[in-house]
């Protein structure tokens, strides 16, 4: 009898597609998955690429499993009255149904019975009905269907957060989860369409409505250092023989055109073109994580030039190995530099120079330090226009985002915690009814890393020349800081270093009409960088009368701590009052003041009190 017989059976694979394996109590070697093959506890299951699986466990939870993933069975124990179930997805993604027998017994007893799906950085378990988590690389997201949800970062077990029905939440590798937002039903469609398996193997049961959707995929590797594209060329010539044609080598040259969202906020599309001196047959493969994928076949039929559209889930590290023959069989291969995918989604208003407006929506897709992103947005109601528009928008959790017009030498700025997307250039525009329907940029956006990510929110005030007083009925401004430039700070005590470019800031500015008025609020670090930071903002929309915008305090990683200013009058500084949003590239000085800090409390007590009214700088 072989040792896994003795273990606990769990349940069965009900569904496969694809290319599927099991690691029997986690140890090699590995066998092939089959329909009806019993899974015990401990085992480990994988999906290679294009594959799926679908596990049955025994109270009829069911488990679906994304291509290129694992799932190991931590723990899984169910009787009458109890429920402890625990798998871990060290990579990948996956779909969990949770029976309604089994939800009523963790809402009955939600101390004495779970249902968690472990991600590296993620908890994500059972409170009632049905709902969503995903883990992508560097962060995970957990989405409502029905009902109620918690999780929280094993690194701040303390931070439980509790998710709404339609309400997502982000949970980032160094941070507690963030508020939740509002997700919309074509986004939850897209995760769940990841992780059906085709019923053509084997017929199974369809889960029922309101049982439990957990979705989970891998953890991320480390960020590789920003690279640009470069290319390897190897080239393999057979030898001469009375079969073989002497003929001209094969020559072949790749050209990376564009990397667009692929309808998913998790995926993206790299677009190659394959140029060669005669028709080729191309093949490629993806080096995801140190393994490379199966190789696909983009054309069998010789033809020059070849176009290669590889899709890749965003947020890993890929290379890119393209293969060309001729008839011949002369073969060349060519090799990617790493690649590193980043995305954003977005939504806000537009509004053109006839003043008509709309809201709009979509996103963008790129990669850090290659000029070839792209951005769709698709306009809810097509709006008129002669030449030019203006669109933007963002939430104080995700960034804002700014793109205006005309097509012909467009601008696009996107700025997150971690990633200001920018660049300019063509837009395509698609009419409807005489409007703009649609904007699609061309190849031209570029992603750069943040080393120093901040935001100040507060309400908007009246400087009378003697007292500051809120303005009344005016909603909170939200502005982010980023700077995407080396961050050198002062030596030495009373030194200064002045940044006068490569720093951005972009956020939502609401209609005010008393002038001059001055956005007053709380200043912060936004992100895990080197820096923390506090402090209190004022002057945008102060005109002359004011020297900075920002006044905070800032300790660095070495225990020096000293202000931090920064005035919007740099080399651009735009208010669009039509779409509330305000782009600005700001000067930022750092003056150092002290050392041997690691708390903001002393500092922040001086700041507040000393600069709490009207700045002067």
């Amino acid at each position: 009898m072989s040792g896994y017989a003795l273990a606990q059976e769990v349940g069965k694979i009900t569904a496969l597609q694809g290319k599927v394996d099991v690691l029997k109590e986690g140890k090699l070697p590995a066998i092939v998955a089959k329909v009806n093959l019993p899974v015990y506890l401990k085992d480990i299951i994988r999906t290679k690429t294009d594959s799926k699986a679908e596990i049955t466990f025994k109270d009829g939870t069911v488990v679906r499993v994304a291509p290129r993933s694992r799932v190991d069975i931590s723990e899984y124990f169910t009787d009458a009255e109890t429920l402890r179930a625990s798998i871990d997805v060290p990579r990948g993604k996956v779909a969990a149904y949770v029976s309604e027998e089994s939800t009523e017994k963790i809402r009955k007893a939600p101390k004495a019975n779970r249902f968690e799906i472990k991600t590296p950085i993620a908890v994500a378990g059972v409170r009632g009905t049905s709902y969503m988590v995903a883990h992508y690389p560097a962060y995970s997201t957990v989405t409502v269907i029905t009902g109620k949800v918690y999780c929280y970062n094993p690194q701040f077990p303390e931070r439980v957060v509790e998710v709404s029905a339609g309400q997502m939440t982000v949970i980032r590798e160094q941070a507690p989860p963030m508020p939740p937002r509002k997700l919309t039903p074509k986004e939850i469609e897209r995760e769940q369409r990841e992780v059906v398996a085709g019923k053509e193997e084997a017929p199974k049961a369809e889960a029922p409505l309101k049982e439990t959707v957990i979705v989970i995929p891998e953890k991320p590797p480390a960020e590789p250092p920003k690279e640009t594209i470069t290319k390897t060329i190897i080239e393999t010539t057979p030898p001469i023989t009375e079969k073989t044609e002497t003929t001209s080598f094969l020559n072949m040259d790749v050209t990376l055109q564009s990397i667009e969202p692929a309808g998913s906020m998790t995926e993206a599309k790299l677009s190659y073109k394959v140029e060669a001196n005669r028709n080729i047959v191309v093949r490629y493969r993806v080096k995801q994580d140190g393994s490379y994928s199966e190789w696909t076949t983009v054309n069998t039929a010789g033809q020059n030039p070849v176009y290669v559209s590889v899709p890749v889930y965003l947020g890993w590290n890929y290379q890119v190995e393209i293969e060309a023959t001729d008839i011949y069989g002369h073969t060349k291969a060519w090799t990617s530099s790493t690649i590193y995918p980043k995305s954003g989604t977005i939504s806000g208003n537009i509004v053109t120079d006839t003043q008509v407006s709309s809201s709009i929506s979509g996103s963008v897709a790129g990669a850090l330090s290659i000029n070839k992103g792209v951005a769709k947005l698709t306009v809810s109601t097509p709006v008129s226009f002669s030449s030019t528009f203006k669109a933007g928008g963002g939430d104080s959790s995700n960034g804002y985002w700014l793109l205006k017009g005309p097509a012909s030498s467009s601008y696009f700025r996107l700025l997150t915690p971690y990633y200001l997307f920018t660049g300019s250039g063509n837009s395509s525009i698609t009419l409807e009814s005489g409007g703009i329907k649609s904007l699609t940029t061309e190849p031209w956006i570029q992603v750069k890393g943040l080393n120093l990510s901040a935001k100040f929110t507060g309400y908007h005030h009246y400087y009378d020349g003697t007292k500051i007083n809120e303005i009344p009925g005016v909603q909170q401004s939200t502005v982010f800081i980023g700077r995407t430039g080396g961050l050198i700070l002062p030596s030495s005590i009373n030194e200064t270093v002045t940044y006068n470019t490569e720093n951005y800031g972009i956020g939502y500015i609401p209609s005010v009409t008393q002038d001059p008025s001055m956005v007053w609020g709380s200043f912060q670090e936004n992100s895990g960088s080197s820096l923390k930071l506090k402090g209190y903002a004022g002057g945008i929309g102060e005109g002359l009368y004011q020297n900075y915008a920002i006044y905070g305090l800032y300790i660095g990683s070495d225990g020096s701590a000293g202000i931090i200013k920064g005035s919007p009058y740099g080399a651009n500084q735009n208010l669009y009052e039509e779409i509330h949003i305000i782009d600005i590239e700001p000067t930022l000085t750092f003056k150092k003041k002290t050392t041997n800090y690691s708390t903001m409390n002393t500092w922040s007590d001086y700041i507040q009190g000393s600069y709490q009214g009207y700045f002067t700088g």
